[in-house]
């Protein structure tokens, strides 16, 4: 299914939180990032935003990790998963702030990656560009 997702041109593909801690799938998101087929933005929140997310949501729709209470785990879960985010993401977005706020940060990273590779996408891909912030 993802080799069809992205056998499409300027698709937006949202990943689950886990979907990187799958089997295979950090690896398989590595390659097409270093093939330029993907641009990987990671939405950064901090845990405490991430556990009012939590508290706003359907708590019930989303079940623990770890056994003990999704809320309560934030703070494990982030710590396992915030850097290999940040190792297979393009660019990283402090998503703490206002949705409408995140969603323009996200349009400029595109817009400026877009910018780079239309100007040298050969050299682009062929200098491996890729370098984490945060």
């Amino acid at each position: 299914m993802a080799d069809a997702v992205l056998s499409h041109e300027r698709s937006v593909v949202a990943l689950g939180g886990g979907t990187p801690t799958a089997p295979g799938a950090s690896a398989r998101l590595t390659r097409w990032r270093d093939e330029c087929r993907t641009f990987l933005v990671y939405l950064h929140g901090s845990p405490d935003t991430l556990g009012e997310r939590l508290r706003g949501s359907d708590v019930e729709a989303r079940p623990p990790i770890f056994g003990v209470d999704a809320i309560g785990e934030v703070r494990e879960v982030y710590q396992q998963r915030d850097g290999l985010y940040r190792t297979l993401a393009h660019v990283v977005i402090d998503a703490d702030g206002p949705v409408a706020g995140v969603a323009f940060q996200v349009l400029d990273a595109w817009e400026a990656a877009e910018a780079r590779a239309t100007s040298s996408r050969a050299k682009q891909c062929a200098d491996s560009e890729h370098s984490p912030s945060g």
